[in-house]
């Protein structure tokens, strides 16, 4: 049976990731602890400038969250945990100024996994990331139908190197800002 839900999980994550997204910009992340990146959608696909947050389709909270430095700041976990450490609260936060400043935009915010554990489990274990942290948005007041979730698991690693230091970049989820217009 559990392995019954995990498998339509999966698929249901599949088929809701088949649709072409309206906007797409992307900022990358380096490090946890306050380095790092959240990735902006808008309306196109754009590619990441240089210093990693693209200018091309980006929306006015990315815009914002980029003027103030958050827009490559993403919430990281505990290995095997999705529990929003105290040192992320205030990032959560200004997220969420950002959002209340900005009713036409919306987020998405994607889960990720290092590479240990199964693609199953790591799926899982993202999607639980990203319901922990729309579950405090909405706490703080944004609308739930402006915040979205996606699990990429351990499919989008942000470090590639099998070791501790690695894991812990990967383990996080990242803002993806697109615009409701």
């Amino acid at each position: 049976m559990k392995k019954f839900i995990i498998m339509l999980s999966v698929a249901l994550l599949l088929a809701a990731c088949a649709s072409e997204p309206q906007t797409r910009t992307e900022s990358t992340d380096a490090k946890p602890a306050g380095q790092g990146a959240g990735a902006a959608q808008g309306a196109e696909l754009a590619a990441p400038a240089a210093g990693g947050v693209s200018t091309a389709g980006i929306t006015e909270s990315a815009k914002v969250a980029e003027q103030q430095g958050l827009q490559d700041k993403s919430i990281y976990f505990d290995f095997d945990m999705f529990v929003i450490k105290p040192e992320y609260r205030d990032l959560l936060r200004q997220h969420a100024d950002i959002l209340r400043a900005h009713h036409g935009d919306s987020v998405t915010l994607e889960g990720n996994a290092d590479e240990r554990g199964s693609p199953e489990y790591n799926l899982a274990l993202g999607s639980k990331r990203a319901r922990t942290v729309r579950s405090q948005l909405i706490l703080l007041g944004i609308a739930g139908a402006r915040v979205q979730e996606v699990s990429f698991g351990e499919e989008r690693p942000r470090a590639s190197c099998h070791e501790e230091r690695c894991w812990q970049q990967n383990r996080r989820v990242d803002f993806a800002y697109r615009s409701n217009q």
